[in-house]
């Protein structure tokens, strides 16, 4: 459905306003319990300011940054961390994993429809190859922007700056 409303242009943006250290460490309940043997490790302070942006979009975001570091980790650890950057008005939320990594040239094309690293029908990873897609646009929606930085057998790190 999501892909339908990027498709359609139909993104309208609610503006919705709450405490952002809440909002995280009520979405780290959602994650409470990985199917695998990866550690998450919450670091999300107290004091993070209010934001105003689209409560539902920022959620998607998430769950697919997050999904995808637990997918890609088959043990391990994730950290999600946030942090307020006052000089650029902004709040950072970084997702950090243990996995298996992102070749440099790969790196923009992950972020493409029905794209995927290793796009073999022999690959050990489900997935349409939407869900970064999807967290790209709809970063772009809110005013927020998404970064990776990865080193293949070494991890990823995504980087979700939200404006406050």
């Amino acid at each position: 459905m999501d892909v339908t409303s990027i498709e359609a242009g139909q993104l309208p943006v609610q503006d919705d306003q709450f405490a952002l250290s809440d909002y995280l460490k009520e979405t780290e309940q959602k994650f409470a319990a990985p199917e695998k043997p990866v550690n998450l490790h919450w670091e999300i302070p107290d004091g993070l300011p209010q934001i105003t942006t689209d409560r539902a979009k920022l959620t998607t975001i998430l769950q697919h940054i997050i999904s995808n570091a637990i997918k890609f980790t088959e043990k391990g650890d994730i950290w999600i961390t946030a942090k307020m950057i006052r000089s650029q008005r902004q709040v950072e939320i970084n997702v950090k994993d243990t996995g298996i990594g992102i070749p440099r040239e790969a790196r923009a094309l992950i972020f493409e429809k029905f794209q995927q690293v290793d796009p073999s029908t022999t690959r050990s990873y489900g997935g349409m190859g939407l869900g970064l897609y999807i967290a790209k646009v709809f970063a772009g929606t809110i005013g927020a922007a998404i970064t990776v930085d990865s080193e293949p057998n070494k991890g990823s790190t995504f980087t979700l700056s939200v404006p406050i």
